[in-house]
């Protein structure tokens, strides 16, 4: 790991000079200590050390084109590239990969800032479960696996464009239970580095014009997924959601929705452990609610949701989405976004939805 840090600032330099032929580029380099979660007890035997790791971040600095620049005090979006032990060698190996991000700014002044940062991306893990040759790895049983980082972040600047920065991140990875098992990498990774921005992005002022429509909406939103179930090795199951949502903006922010969720999960069906898995029986129902992150057409979608009809109760009575909403004109906007029960991914969510 100490050689990737070496190369990691390797690539520093050269992209420094880079950087000084584009005023809006930022670089930042980064160590991650930290450890893996055993959120579950079948990862008991898991975390053996510290997971240590190397970030690198090219970072494109917003100055004001857009008026959700000056809304959310100049964001930054770029790609981070990390590469981290994950607790265990024998087990895990270590885990590479690629975060797309936004980061936000809460406080910002001329020398200190102080921002939160979410990202997804695609890690590799380079130990998977294989019932010979790796049984104890309850976690992944897949080499390419989804990434989700949240973090938050404190810079303080010098006057040379240079400066160093103090982080605190957690970081997801997920095969959607497409295979299992899946329990899940979560890692949380306390940071420290150093970055660098050029002086001259001048920050500009616009007068805000983003229209603000405050009306109740409805809509409805169609999911399909798929997943695997135990037994280990087993086929992919089809799985279709069908909501119908209403959704409320109060500020140029955020804003609220509201799920009558409809799901049918041929995965209960086919269980081995049931033994009264008529069509039925298959369907569950919940309500959601969700907090919305208004980012242009981007919607950033976080809630909590209850099952109201559950027969067979696999997973508990509560279920979790974090996902993302992207608008394609007044009334279509394209879904992706994972469902889980607490730390455990229940399947990725893909989806088309129509607002009336």
């Amino acid at each position: 790991m100490k050689n990737l840090f070496y190369l990691l600032i390797t690539f520093l330099i050269a992209l420094s000079a880079f950087a000084q032929g584009n005023n809006h580029l930022g670089i930042e380099i980064q160590n991650r200590t930290g450890f893996i979660i055993a959120h579950r007890g079948l990862m008991s035997h898991i975390p053996e050390s510290h997971a240590i790791g190397g970030e690198l971040t090219v970072y494109y600095q917003t100055k004001g084109k857009s008026e959700y620049h000056q809304l959310y005090k100049y964001p930054k979006y770029g790609v981070s590239f990390i590469g981290t032990s994950v607790g265990n060698g024998h087990i895990l190996g270590s885990m590479f990969g690629g975060i797309v991000f936004g980061d936000f700014p809460f406080i910002k002044t001329k020398k200190d800032e102080f921002s939160g940062n979410i990202g997804v991306g695609i890690g590799y893990v380079t130990k998977i479960y294989d019932p010979v040759k790796n049984p104890k790895n309850s976690a992944i049983s897949t080499h390419l696996n989804a990434l989700i980082n949240l973090g938050i972040k404190y810079r303080h600047y010098f006057s040379n464009g240079l400066y160093f920065n103090l982080g605190f991140n957690i970081t997801h990875a997920s095969n959607g239970a497409s295979r299992v098992p899946n329990l899940g990498v979560n890692l949380i990774q306390p940071s420290i580095g150093i970055g660098y921005l050029l002086e001259n992005v001048e920050l500009k002022t616009k007068e805000q014009k983003i229209e603000l429509d405050k009306k109740w909406k409805f809509g409805l939103l169609g999911i399909v997924s798929c997943k695997e179930i135990y037994p280990i090795g087993g086929k992919l199951h089809l799985i279709g959601n069908l909501s119908f949502t209403v959704t409320k903006r109060f500020t140029k922010k955020s804003g609220i929705e509201i799920y009558a969720d409809g799901f049918y999960k041929t995965s209960i069906l086919n269980d081995v452990y049931r033994d009264d898995t008529t069509p039925w029986n298959v369907i569950q129902a919940g309500v959601f609610s969700a907090y919305n992150l208004y980012i242009n057409k981007l919607r950033v979608v976080v809630g909590l949701g209850a099952y109201v009809y559950d027969k067979f109760k696999p997973d508990g009575p509560i279920y979790t989405r974090l996902g993302f909403k992207y608008q394609i004109n007044n009334h279509l906007l394209a879904v992706v976004g994972l469902k889980s029960h607490w730390a455990k991914a229940d399947y990725v969510e893909y989806g088309i939805g129509y607002t009336f």
